[in-house]
Formats: C-alpha cells, sequence, structure tokens
C-alpha cells in the first residue's frame, strides 16, 4: 500500500544543483550510510548533516531516505542511531519535513508504507518508536497521513495498542471518519477491537458522535464477543435516538435493549396517534408500530365506534324514506358504500358486526339510484356532439364513442351507457334481495318502476343505435365521394403529365435535344405578394438548364433567358418557349413561334 500525502511536488534548485554536480555519493550520504553501520560514530555524521549538503541524491535517493529505510525495517530497540541522525535532520535549518525528492513520498507518508510494506502489510508493535512520529508531526508532517488503502495513522496506533500515539493522535486532530479501501475508519476499528475507553476518548476529544447510523458493526457479534462494547454503543445510540427511522434501527439491532427507547418509542406513536381522524389513518399508524397494539388497538375501536354511529344515523334515515309509499327523490349516501370497503373489503375489522346494516342501506340506495335514473345525453342529435364531430370528423366521433364496428346493438359503447345499464343492473339486483332491517316492502314497490326504467333505456339504445348507423351511412357516403374525387385528381393528373410528354418531348426534336421537366410551382416569395405567376424547371440532355414562366390569366409562355424575366419575347406554345430557353444559352433569340 503506498501512502500519499497531501502537499506539492517540492523540489528545489539546490537539489537539481547537487544532482548535477554529483554523480557519486555526497560527504553527508557517505556519512549517514557509515553512522548506520556503525562504521562512523553518530555524532560526527550528525554534525556533517548539520553543515553539509542533505539534498544531494545517490541511487535514487537523499540521505534521510536511508535513514527512513533504516527505520522502516529494523526494531526500534535497533534504530537508536537512526533516530539520532533523523533529529539531526529536522534540527537543520532550512529542513522542510513535507519535502519530496522526485517521485517519492515525502518522510512521514515513505516511513510508514515502507514499514508496511516490509511487514508483509501489517503494523507491528516493534516497529517505529513513538518518539519518531512524534517528531515528524512535530516538525509539520500531517497527522492525516495515509496510505492508497485508506489506512491512517489512527489504525496503526489501533493495530499496535498504542495507547500513547492513540492520544496524541487524537489530541492533534486526526481525522477518525476517514474509511480504507473496505470502508471501515478508526471507530469501526476502534468498536471491533472493543476498546471502550479509546471510543470514550474519541467522543470526548474529537467531536465523534456515536449513534445508530455512525457504524456499521455487527451488533450481534459484539454483545457475543464485546459486551462492554455493546452494552457502551447500545447506550449511545439510544440517547440519540429521536426520529421514527432512528428509533427503529436502534430496536432492530439492539433487540435485546428496546426498553431503553421504549419511553421516546411509544411517546412518538402516541404523537401519532392523537393525530388520526379517520380509520385508514390510525391503520397506518397501526402498521407502523406493529409491536404497540395496546396503544393502536383503543383508537381503531374508538375510530370504528364514531362511523357506526354515523351508519346508523344513516339507516335510521333511509329506513324512514323506505317506509313513505309516496317516494320521492331521494339523493344518494355513499357512507355505506365506504364504509363496506374500509371494514371489509380493506381491513376485515367488524368487531360489533356492523356490516350487515351497512349492506341493508347500501341496498337502500343502490334502488334509490335506480329510482333516481335519467339516461346520459349519449344520443347522436345532442348538439354538443354534433359540433364536435363535424370539426373534428369521423376519428373523434369513433374514438369519443368507443363503437365496435359490428353492427351488434350489445357491442355499441356510447359514453355512460354501460354505466347507466350497470346502475339499473344493481338496482333491480337490490329490488330482488330479501331485508331483516324494514326495507322488504320498498324492495318490492320499487321493482316494477325499475324494470319500466330497463326497457326505456333499450328503447333508448335502440334509437341511439338507429342514428349511429344512419351517420354511419353518411360517413361512408362522404368517403366514397372523396374517393372518388381523388380518382378524378389522379386521372387530370395522368393525363397533364401525358400532354406534357407528347406536347413538350416534340419541342427540340429540330436540334436533336432532349429534356426533363417537373412541375408548374409557385415561389414562397410570390405566394407572399399574391402573384400568380408560376414556374416550370427545365433539365436539358447537354446539361444545361431553363426556367419557364406563365401567368395562369395570359396565354403565352416566357423563356427566362438564364437571367430572369425577358417580356418582349414571349411564345404562344410552351414547347416553342422550351426551345427558345435553350437557344439563350448561345445567344440566339427564337423568332419561331413568338406572340
Amino acid at each position: 500500500m503506498a501512502f500519499v500525502f497531501e502537499c506539492p511536488l517540492i523540489v528545489d534548485a539546490q537539489s537539481f544543483d547537487s544532482l548535477r554536480r554529483s554523480t557519486g555519493k555526497s560527504d553527508v550520504y557517505t556519512a549517514v550510510e557509515n553512522a548506520l553501520t556503525g562504521k562512523l560514530p553518530a555524532s560526527d555524521a550528525c554534525q556533517r548533516i548539520k553543515s553539509g549538503d542533505t539534498s544531494a541524491p545517490y541511487g535514487g535517493k537523499t540521505p534521510i531516505y536511508l535513514v527512513l529505510d533504516y527505520l522502516a525495517t529494523h526494531p526500534k530497540q535497533q534504530c537508536k542511531v537512526a533516530e539520532q541522525l533523523l533529529e539531526a535532520f529536522i534540527d537543520k535549518q532550512g529542513f522542510d519535513v513535507n519535502k519530496r525528492y522526485s517521485a517519492l513520498l515525502p518522510p512521514m507518508a515513505y516511513l510508514i508504507r515502507s514499514n508496511y510494506d516490509f511487514l508483509g502489510g501489517r503494523f507491528s508493535a516493534d516497529y517505529l518508536s513513538d518518539e519518531v512520529l512524534h517528531r515528524l508531526i512535530e516538525a509539520g508532517a500531517s497527522v492525516n497521513t495515509y496510505n492508497s488503502d485508506g489506512a491512517t495513522l489512527m489504525n496503526f496506533a489501533i493495530d499496535t495498542d498504542n495507547r500513547y500515539l492513540q492520544s496524541y493522535f487524537i489530541s492533534r486532530g486526526i481525522d477518525l471518519r476517514h474509511t480504507d479501501a473496505k470502508g471501515n475508519d478508526a471507530v469501526h476499528h476502534t468498536i471491533e477491537q472493543g476498546d471502550v475507553a479509546l471510543l470514550k476518548r474519541m467522543v470526548a476529544e474529537n467531536s465523534v458522535t456515536i449513534d445508530i447510523n455512525s457504524f456499521h458493526n455487527d451488533t450481534k457479534q459484539l454483545s457475543k464477543n464485546r459486551p462492554d462494547m455493546y452494552a457502551y454503543l447500545a447506550s449511545e445510540c439510544a440517547a440519540h435516538a429521536t426520529n421514527y427511522a432512528d428509533l427503529r434501527l436502534f430496536r432492530e439491532r439492539f433487540a435485546d435493549r428496546q426498553q431503553m427507547v421504549q419511553q421516546k418509542y411509544e411517546t412518538l406513536a402516541n404523537g401519532e396517534i392523537r393525530q388520526t381522524v379517520t380509520f385508514s389513518d390510525i391503520m397506518k399508524v397501526a402498521e407502523r408500530y406493529p409491536d404497540l397494539p395496546h396503544l393502536t388497538d383503543p383508537r381503531k375501536l374508538s375510530i370504528y365506534r364514531q362511523d357506526c354511529q354515523r351508519l346508523q344515523a344513516i339507516h335510521t334515515k333511509a329506513l324512514a324514506a323506505a317506509k313513505n309509499p309516496n317516494y320521492s327523490y331521494i339523493p344518494i349516501d355513499n357512507y355505506p358504500n365506504e364504509f363496506v370497503n374500509v371494514y371489509s373489503d380493506r381491513y376485515h375489522y367488524d368487531p360489533e358486526s356492523r356490516l350487515p346494516l351497512a349492506r341493508e342501506v347500501q341496498l337502500f340506495y343502490a334502488i334509490c339510484a335506480g329510482l333516481n335514473f335519467s339516461p346520459h345525453p349519449y344520443s347522436f342529435a345532442h348538439d354538443s356532439y354534433a359540433g364536435l364531430a363535424n370539426s373534428l370528423g369521423d376519428m373523434f366521433s369513433m374514438l369519443t364513442l368507443g363503437i365496435v364496428k359490428t353492427g351488434r346493438m350489445s357491442e355499441v359503447n356510447y359514453p355512460g351507457l354501460n354505466e347507466d345499464r350497470q346502475l339499473l343492473n344493481n338496482a333491480l339486483a337490490a329490488c330482488r334481495s330479501t331485508s331483516s332491517l324494514g326495507y322488504q316492502d320498498f324492495m318490492r314497490r320499487s321493482e316494477s318502476t325499475i324494470l319500466s326504467k330497463q326497457r326505456r333505456l333499450h328503447e333508448y339504445e335502440q334509437q341511439v343505435y338507429a342514428e349511429y348507423k344512419e351517420y354511419k351511412a353518411e360517413q361512408e357516403r362522404k368517403s366514397a365521394a372523396m374517393a372518388q374525387e381523388r380518382e378524378a385528381k389522379e386521372k387530370a393528373k395522368k393525363e397533364y403529365n401525358k400532354f406534357m410528354e407528347d406536347h413538350v418531348n416534340s419541342a427540340l426534336s429540330e436540334v436533336g435535344i432532349t429534356y426533363t421537366y417537373g412541375e408548374w410551382k409557385q415561389s414562397f416569395i410570390d405566394q407572399l405578394a399574391g402573384v400568380k405567376t408560376k414556374s416550370l424547371k427545365i433539365e436539358y440532355s447537354d446539361g444545361k438548364e431553363g426556367l419557364i414562366y406563365k401567368h395562369p390569366d395570359e396565354d403565352s409562355y416566357l423563356p427566362s433567358g438564364g437571367i430572369g424575366f425577358i417580356f418582349d419575347d414571349r411564345y404562344v406554345t410552351l414547347s416553342d418557349a422550351i426551345a427558345a430557353e435553350y437557344f439563350f444559352h448561345y445567344g440566339v433569340t427564337r423568332t419561331k413561334g413568338k406572340k
């Protein structure tokens, strides 16, 4: 894993000058190398670092990278000399801990990366002393150095269980939420280690918030393997959970600690319950809180009884109307339908068995709808429809009326027709039902009236269908006339083309030139100006082109001569004009056929 560091490439002019001057090891490079191998006292090497050129490279590295390589690959007990040399580099006037040489990483990132790679992709407490890391950071190295896999210095401190470095990095404001390649941050690793004390310090000193959404560790495994950490997380998450989503997630992830948020959970549920008005409202709340039936069930029953009272009042009013032998128009109340839909079809909730009452009241109003019935205005004679049909044509008529072209009355589907049929069918079925609540006489009296309305509707359908057939016959006549008109136009066009072919093809026979032509056209500008003149484009067999003009109110043709109108050269026939147009290309005026 290669460490990266948030700084620009810094290579000063002195480094390049040294590179040009030296093809071998510099004095400082040799001194560092000898000190690390025990051939030179560390104090002498430090003196040469202090007074010499530390930027001259050898083998692609400047002297400080020799020290970093040694520190990365040797246990810290063997690194006393290397640490003294690093201290000398840091204390040297003008030293920049973030300067890198060539493509090498800055010192801190280089050191951590090299050690990680040397140990085969892990960290060890036997390498890299606290003093080395502390000194580099105090000299200006970023505490938020991390490698290409995203592991940070905090990962090093956690993996090596180094309390000093953990505290030090936190005090320096290290980013504890930076994630590695697996999406895990320092908080995740701390939780996995079960280090409650460290996590508490992160919360206290680094503004880390622990809530139900801030970590993704497996809480079931934590409860088994890290019970102390599990208990601490439950406490923090319970304290921060306030909304429905967080409370539900807490109850899932800490199933054995639900009592910690139970009061918040029930308070939230009670607030939603108080806002319910309809039975559908309370059922939505009950679905959100399936584990709180002791809170939602009383409200369910309360709303249900309110609805039953309303239903009873409607039944009382309906029964009084049903017992009146002199029927008058009764407005339809759809509430019984709503009651059946809610308490039977949708939720199957009827603890006091009021659905039979609702269904009998439904029958009463179904009969009333039939008694109140008058057909929709779907006749072809309807003025508004006739106007639309005339303006938008047959396609609108067919789409609007949805008529199936079979000629069978049962398959004609005018707007509202099916609804009218169904309404009367329902009313008749209701009349033939039984009642245990006093509607039986009303049902018996109403049946004959409904049957009479059905007969009148059928007669109305027959009338409409007759109008439809007449309308269709008229449309077919119009279609036939239009077809004849199209055939006549096609025939005239063919005759015109034949005339042009026979008449014009002989025009240039005297000069041995053939030609082709298009159709007479009127330019867009002439159309705007109201000019009636039209033009005919001619293409001659030798590649030349011409243009003939003709005014429909005059009996002559005008060749353009390639430059526009030539008003003095008008020709009686089109063939003479076409020949004259060809001769104009040679500067010759044709006299034959001139008007």
